[in-house]
């Protein structure tokens, strides 16, 4: 018994043994056992023939392979075209990602108060809108463009009654998901539905906004649009687009949109994962739903500035700035290791970027991922530089 195992297992274990030197096929006479062959007696040109003659019969049966768009673009790669090489962007530097949780296993980011003053220094903190740094529960994702979450921005009943409002015509009102741009909303740019809020019903989210941005006082509130509610169903998105308004359409109202608010009133635990999840392309930042949590980022700037080399720098075009700040980059860049977040990135030259009070910035480019299996719901409100007039439900007022 013991030898017929014996026997069964000897060719695997002369196989395993000399797979370096030999290459072992069946007997070209009874085939019953594998009999070992040097490898340098193998005809390797024959065998490259055969694949190249299989390879070539491949090429005349295979259907013709459609030109694809470049990855995360899909049909819009002609409405957003990627930003130049050379685009300014900081993120969290790598020294901090001890501290990151892993994924569905707590809020994005770093606890703002664990970032080191020169870090926060290249966050373009002075060319956004206010934000009050000492909020309870608030993390840098990103520092340029500044993308901030804070954890437990609503209870989990608060978000329950925020959802409850949409069985409610009194204090909501059903429309088309708005968009700007009507050729957007015609070409499926998003697929959701929306209710336009009073602010007396969303008054937790209006009054935390206005702590959140250092708004408190009633001029400040005036500045809101009307908050918004917005249920996702299984593959339905918001696909690429900006918050900004654009020159010319709305900016009568309000001004220029300031900064996103948006909150996640449920969580996505059971569908796929990402799904749901808020991604900015430009930045490879990818915010997951989790119930209760707000996601702050700027989408236009709220002062005139300038983001990138000094002046004198600009003439050793070549190479990324390097400076005590660390964590810059240029988008594009690679690193001297070959990597494409290096400390010292080679080869791009830096393109700075200035601005006026209100320019948007494109390289909060975003979407909305789509729920694959189970229903996603979000409120969000956009703060704007200027008194903004509601128009919806009617008779809606500020705070």
């Amino acid at each position: 018994m013991v030898q017929s195992w014996l026997r069964r297992l000897r060719p695997v274990i002369w196989a395993l043994a000399c797979t370096q030197t030999v290459a072992w096929f069946p007997c070209p006479s009874c085939r019953c056992r594998p009999s070992l062959v040097p490898n340098r007696q193998f005809d390797y040109k024959a065998r490259r023939g055969g694949f190249d003659e299989l390879r070539s019969q491949a090429k005349a049966t295979a259907r013709p392979i459609t030109t694809q768009q470049p990855a995360g673009l899909g049909p819009q790669a002609e409405m957003w075209p990627p930003l130049p090489s050379g685009t300014p962007i900081t993120p969290l530097p790598k020294e901090y990602s001890r501290l990151l949780a892993k994924p569905g296993e707590g809020a994005p980011g770093i606890p703002l108060k664990d970032v080191k003053a020169k870090h926060l220094e290249g966050a373009s903190l002075d060319f956004v809108h206010p934000v009050d740094l000492d909020f309870p529960g608030l993390r840098v994702v990103h520092l340029d463009p500044l993308v901030l979450v804070v954890e437990n921005f609503l209870t989990g009943e608060e978000c329950d009654e925020l959802i409850s409002l949409s069985a409610d015509p009194e204090a909501a009102m059903q429309v088309a998901s708005p968009t700007f741009g009507g050729a957007l909303a015609m070409t499926g740019q998003r697929t959701s539905t929306t209710w336009f809020l009073r602010y007396a019903s969303a008054r937790n989210l209006v009054e935390r906004n206005a702590a959140l941005l250092q708004l408190a006082d009633t001029d400040g509130r005036r500045r809101f649009e009307e908050p918004q509610l917005v249920r996702y169903g299984p593959g339905q998105q918001f696909k690429w687009h900006l918050d900004q308004v654009p020159a010319g359409e709305q900016l009568d109202n309000g001004g220029q949109r300031l900064a996103t608010t948006l909150v996640y009133l449920n969580d996505m635990e059971e569908d796929a994962p990402g799904a749901g999840a808020t991604k900015f392309r430009e930045l490879g930042v990818a915010v997951e739903p989790k119930k209760g949590m707000a996601l702050l980022f700027f989408p236009a700037f709220a002062k005139p500035g300038r983001i990138g080399p000094e002046e004198e720098e600009e003439e050793g075009a070549g190479h990324a700035p390097s400076s005590e700040k660390g964590a810059q980059r240029v988008k594009g860049a690679k690193s001297k290791k070959g990597g494409k977040r290096g400390k010292k990135d080679v080869g791009v030259a830096p393109i700075p970027i200035s601005f006026e009070a209100g320019k948007g910035d494109e390289r909060t480019l975003h979407c909305g991922s789509p729920a694959l299996f189970g229903t996603k719901w979000i409120a969000q409100i956009w703060t704007h530089a200027e008194a903004y007039e509601p128009k919806v439900p009617p008779g809606n007022a500020h705070l």
